[in-house]
């Protein structure tokens, strides 16, 4: 998760917790949307060609949709039948393994083309040939799989007391695989530093090639076991644009301290660069990373990577990250893979504009929020965020454009951890009316300006949104007491914290609460108190409407005086709220409820 709209509030705290966003407007009839946006796995025999797959197109605008398909790989071809795509899988030269292609859809002048399809075949069929988990004393660990949904199969138990089951979870698209995992448990006595072994043997399958026995080893162990948030890095770059930075975020799912001693990348590859250093505090690019703090709570480490396109020809570009650390299953790799791309327009993905705290694609978002447009060439420039207020509506050369008009831009960048490109922070301006919009991003070089796509996104009058961030395996509320340092979460030694209790003041944060009274302006930064409508907020319960919920009318719900689209709930923790670490608590504006967040009350 990217870091920045809070670093108003969390300068104070030494928190800042950014993310990053961009869109922009513009009009056109024509409206595109496709029936899925993924084809597969499609499991296929080695030396053979898949089954032709079908995506319908719809119109949900007006005028006529002018269809075009566009593949990236050899092995798909694409080609349009009315208003269906007809993906063709020429698969006979490749090997076993699993491959994904893109199928790019175009339709000139509509709104929310391009889009997507994601293609992947797994040749030879998608059952592991061995699974290797690595587990605590009292803990599980679990390995997913992609195979025929008409496989069954039976379990060969470890020794030692181990578990060991198989559960399918869901079909995948067009019916054309099963989703399995694969789950292992060891009770709390068993010995540490041992492997066992058992084993899946699937006895059926509507796909010849998955029958097989398949080992399983599982290694216990009492030190820390390294798990990869993202298993593969990509990078979506322009050609000679400015260096761009993703980082790889580690979790430990074992016991102790996970430490990250090094990482070093494939000889070869000069254009990346990767380092591992210390985190001494909640690491700004890395949120939930502590050091001196149980570091189960939230990402153990960071590996921060450097991808320079100067000097290199469009193309694909490959690597792999090699991460050292004190972990059972050190080492780890990381492939990654830099798409230089010849200069061209930007391009919003589709639904590529969502909120700036929940970032729920799809969801709607509320004048006056701070939301992120994901996209690529944004910029050919280095990341670049707004210094002062008022925020302007260029930057790096960006331009968003909501229903036609410039909009107040946070941040830009060519490069963010959660898609292969980039993302635009901006402020959906006060005057949108609720119902669709449009967004786009132009690109000026050097008075030379790229036109690019436009996406749509849905805009309700208010559309709460609590800020929270991930701790102990639970969404914690970014809230502080009144020194605006102390957070109420379970005691924590190294970071300011302590539990609430009935009569405390908290002040909770959040996006998309809606024009204030007085109004005020996007972009700029409201001078002093600037309140919402009516509110309230519940205490406790195991759900909205859960027993024991206690409600409490905030002393102020509104936007945080000197800062631009961030909001603030203070509020006194009520009497009869239900004590425990993680307490659930939720916002009510009118008849617009928010997320969920927790507390830690006493």
């Amino acid at each position: 998760m990217p870091v920045s709209i809070f670093r108003h509030l969390l300068k104070s705290m030494r928190h800042v917790i950014f993310v990053l966003v961009s869109a922009a407007a513009l009009y056109a009839t024509p409206q595109l949307r496709l029936s899925t946006a993924t084809v597969g796995p499609v499991n296929i025999a080695v030396g053979q060609s898949g089954p032709i797959q079908t995506v319908q197109t719809s119109n949900i605008g007006t005028g006529t949709l002018a269809l075009n398909a566009s593949t990236n790989v050899p092995w798909i071809n694409a080609s349009i039948q009315s208003s269906n795509i007809l993906i063709a899988l020429n698969t006979k030269s490749l090997a076993a393994g699993v491959f994904t292609g893109l199928v790019t859809v175009t339709a000139t002048g509509a709104i929310d083309a391009p889009q997507t399809i994601s293609v992947t075949v797994q040749m030879g069929g998608g059952v592991p040939g061995a699974i290797t988990l690595y587990l605590p004393p009292g803990g599980s660990a679990t390995q997913a799989f992609n195979a025929s949904p008409t496989l069954t199969d039976s379990v060969v138990q470890p020794a030692g007391g181990l578990r060991l089951s198989v559960a399918t979870t869901f079909a995948g698209s067009f019916m054309a695989s099963g989703s399995y995992q694969v789950t292992a448990t060891a009770p709390a006595s068993i010995t540490p530093e041992t492997s066992y072994t058992g084993a899946i043997d699937v006895t059926s399958s509507g796909f010849a090639p998955d029958v097989k026995n398949v080992p399983v080893t599982l290694n216990v162990t009492a030190m820390p076991i390294a798990v990869l948030q993202q298993s593969s890095v990509q990078f979506n770059v322009g050609q000679g644009a400015a260096t761009v930075d993703k980082w790889i975020q580690l979790t430990n799912a074992g016991l102790g301290t996970l430490t990250v001693s090094g990482a070093t990348v494939s000889s070869g590859a000069s254009w990346l660069t990767a380092s591992a250093a210390p985190i001494t505090a909640v690491d700004a690019q890395c949120p939930g990373a502590e050091s001196g703090v149980n570091n189960n709570a939230g990402f153990a480490a960071c590996v921060y990577l450097s991808a320079n396109p100067s000097g290199l020809s469009p193309g694909a570009y490959t690597a792999t990250v090699t991460i050292a650390s004190n972990a059972k299953n050190s080492p780890l790799t990381v492939p990654v893979t830099m798409n230089v791309e010849a200069v061209g327009a930007p391009y919003s993905y589709f639904q590529g504009v969502v909120d700036n705290a929940l970032f729920e694609t799809g969801a709607a978002v509320a004048p006056g929020e701070l939301v992120i447009v994901q996209g690529e060439q944004f910029t050919t420039g280095a990341a670049a965020s707004a210094q002062a207020y008022p925020l302007i509506t260029s930057m790096g050369g960006a331009t968003v454009y909501v229903n036609g008009v410039p909009a107040p831009i946070d941040y830009v960048s060519a490069s963010s951890v959660v898609n292969p490109g980039g993302q635009i922070t901006f402020q959906m301006p006060y005057n949108v009316p609720p119902g669709q919009a449009t967004v786009r991003v132009d690109r000026n070089d050097n008075g030379t300006v790229q036109t690019g796509n436009t996406i749509s996104v849905q805009v309700a009058n208010i559309e709460p949104k609590l800020l929270q961030f991930p701790f102990l395996g639970t969404d914690y509320a970014i809230a502080t007491f009144t020194d605006f340092v102390t957070f109420p979460i379970p005691t924590t030694a190294g970071v300011p914290s302590r539990p609430a209790k009935p009569g405390d003041i908290l002040i909770f944060y959040g996006i998309g609460f809606g024009q204030t009274v007085p109004a005020a302006t996007e972009g700029i930064a409201v001078p002093a108190a600037a309140s919402v409508g009516a509110s309230s907020m519940t205490f406790g319960g195991g759900s909205f409407f859960g027993v024991g919920n206690t409600t409490a009318t905030p002393g102020y719900c509104g936007l945080t005086p000197g800062s631009v689209g961030l909001y603030q709930v203070n509020v006194t923790v009520p009497a009869g709220t239900p004590s425990g670490n993680a307490v659930p608590v939720f916002l009510t504006i009118g008849a617009a409820v928010s997320n969920s967040v927790a507390i830690a009350v006493q």
